[in-house]
């Protein structure tokens, strides 16, 4: 079952990576929302259900950011639903055992949900970099080592992506 836990855990890493590869807004969240699924599987197995809910809350951000130009998806209502659904997920998975450490997936999931409702990719790279080091202390009291790798592994390729995509570029103009 061990190895089981690792492997999910490990398909989520792989898909958080590729979705911060991506040059296209719509590339990133639909690999991120990959990524939350393998995850949610993940953190159940390992008993971390704030971990589990708040990636759930984050795979249900993404379909909503995803849609977010249609008619019914396009309210300043969405965001505001899915800052509630984060909150209330919190609420329901705090852990007395565990302390704050049980608040910290809410914490780096309202960053990371704003910055899904973005529209700038190189804004949504930075929220989502700032969200990573929330995670990893939440992923080393839980265990999860693919999630501690995740975040590791994540926080390069966002510095990466925003050197390629957003800073060379801008080097490039002023010169």
């Amino acid at each position: 079952m061990d190895n089981i836990i690792l492997i999910i855990g490990y398909l989520g890493v792989l898909c958080f990576i590729i979705s911060y590869l991506q040059k296209k807004r719509k590339g990133i969240i639909a690999f991120t929302f990959a990524a939350r699924v393998f995850f949610v599987t993940h953190y159940v197995l390992l008993g971390g259900y704030a971990g589990a809910v708040q990636n759930g809350v984050g795979g249900v951000a993404s379909i909503i950011s995803y849609l977010r130009g249609k008619r019914f998806f396009n309210s300043k209502f969405m965001p505001v639903l899915i800052f509630l659904l984060t909150l209330a997920g919190g609420v329901l998975t705090y852990d007395s055992t565990r302390g704050i450490v049980s608040v910290f997936p809410v914490v780096a999931m309202l960053i990371q949900n704003t910055a899904l409702w973005l529209k700038n990719q190189t804004y949504i790279r930075i929220l989502t970099l700032a969200g990573i080091p929330i995670w990893f202390v939440y992923n080393f009291s839980c265990g999860s080592l693919p999630a501690m790798t995740s975040d590791t592994l994540s926080a390069i390729s966002l510095i990466v992506s925003l050197v390629r995509y957003d800073i060379i570029p801008r080097v490039k103009l002023k010169n």
